[in-house]
């Protein structure tokens, strides 16, 4: 699943908002030219800037337009623990692949928690087995 070059999308902005005919325009031009996996909202997809709502809309879009033609590996890491558990649990019900977790500060049991409560699959990287 994991192989080749998986793209850290960009999260274009229009006047402070979400800019989904950009954001799928990119999607379309990733699905088109090789690329071999999509990970939406990653930390180099300005995930710490958007609200939990763009967060979810961000993943949901590009699994929506990608529609199996690519894996999307949805960027679900937050410091809140809460919150990166509800995004995982998003991306999973959505039918994203996998997720990337970093760890975060607060909760050194994350991965614990996400793979005792979800079956998506969770790479969790800078986090010893």
């Amino acid at each position: 699943m994991f192989k080749g070059s998986n793209v850290a999308l960009v999260t274009p902005f229009k006047n402070n908002k979400l800019d989904e005919d950009t954001y799928i325009k990119l999607i379309h031009f990733h699905i088109k030219n090789g690329t071999n996996g999509l990970v939406p909202a990653g930390t180099t997809g300005e995930s710490p800037t958007l609200s939990h709502y763009e967060h979810e809309k961000v993943i949901e879009l590009c699994v929506n337009e990608s529609n199996g033609k690519l894996p999307v590996f949805a960027g679900t890491g937050s410091n809140s623990t809460e919150e990166a558990i509800s995004l995982t649990s998003h991306a999973e019900k959505i039918g994203a692949n996998g997720a990337p977790c970093p760890p975060n500060s607060r909760s050194l049991d994350l991965k614990s928690k996400i793979t005792s409560l979800l079956n998506i699959l969770a790479n969790f990287f800078g986090s010893p087995s």
